[in-house]
């Protein structure tokens, strides 16, 4: 039976409700580095746990409810753009609401709604495809075995405690592949730095549980040494045997569990084993080519 309350069609936002906020126009910060601040442009999530400024005198189900002025009051994704916003000049900063309802008012001031279209970062950035209208009790917590480009997985579900995105082949080896390339050597500093963030952003992860990411993952940590990575990145061959090493890794791992562990274990290991199959199909140097292009315009 569902719990929302019903606003011009569209659930009210409230500090009770489930949602989120995902900034549709990126959050570009300026990100430290050797050269100076780089502008980078970032994810950027807020959800409603963090609602602050709401009605004081009325209530929805105890909770304050989200009216025009009020704010998710910090976000996440633009961690590393410490030197902050280009235009907000910070970081991690608040969401407020560009729409809201024209005819229902609390405590005198217009309701808020899912859907409605959000600033983010202190108006560094936007979401103007409206926030997520979630179905009643859903969590947007991750599950074993989700696979896209790190960017998106982080921009859609939290990991909750639970799990962790895996980055296969690792983001340190797109990275050294990409540096071996004529044409990353010969970028500017901000051309090379928009480069990485890319490779980041739109490389390959499967939602892993921690234990299986942290124990197993022949990448994570320490684990993936200097001579390692040089190992791995060296060609286009070497590449695609990391890819198999770290996903037979891991597979080995959730499927010893699944032998003798829960329904939710076998569920695991099958869904990691599908994302595999995906993993297994991308082409690292196409990816490294098509961001080393589209980073040139943007620093020519």
């Amino acid at each position: 039976m569902t719990t929302h309350i019903i606003v011009n069609g569209l659930g009210l936002t409230y500090k009770g409700t489930i949602g989120i906020s995902t900034a549709t126009i990126p959050d570009v910060c300026k990100t430290p580095s050797p050269g100076g601040p780089v502008p980078i442009p970032y994810p950027n999530i807020a959800t409603q746990s963090t609602l602050k400024g709401g009605t004081t005198t009325v209530k929805a189900k105890g909770q304050m409810i989200a009216v025009k002025g009020s704010q998710y009051a910090s976000s996440n994704g633009d961690e590393a753009g410490t030197a902050g916003g280009v235009k907000s000049g910070v970081n991690m900063k608040a969401t407020d609401w560009i729409t809201y309802s024209f005819d229902v008012k609390f405590d005198g001031k217009n309701a808020c709604r899912h859907t409605d279209k959000m600033f983010h970062n202190n108006q560094n950035a936007a979401n103007l495809a409206g926030g997520i209208d979630p179905q009643t009790g859903k969590k947007y917590v991750h599950e074993c075995g989700e696979v896209g480009s790190y960017g998106t997985l982080c921009n859609q579900k939290r990991t909750d405690g639970k799990f962790e995105r895996d980055h296969v082949p690792a983001k340190a080896q797109l990275k050294a592949r990409a540096a071996k390339t004529k044409s990353f050597r010969a970028m500017s500093k901000n051309g090379q730095a928009c480069v990485k963030a890319t490779l980041e952003y739109r490389g390959l992860a499967i939602v892993i549980p921690i234990s299986a990411h942290r124990g197993y993952s022949a990448t994570c940590g320490q684990r993936n040494s200097p001579a390692r990575i040089s190992g791995d990145s060296r060609s286009s061959a070497n590449m695609k045997k990391a890819i198999n090493r770290d996903l037979g890794a891991v597979q080995k791992h959730l499927d010893k569990k699944a032998k003798k562990g829960t329904k939710k274990d076998k569920a695991c290991a099958a869904a990691y084993r599908k994302a595999a199959r995906k993993v297994r199909r991308q082409d690292p140097d196409k990816m490294i080519k098509k961001a080393i292009a589209d980073c040139k315009k943007k620093h020519p």
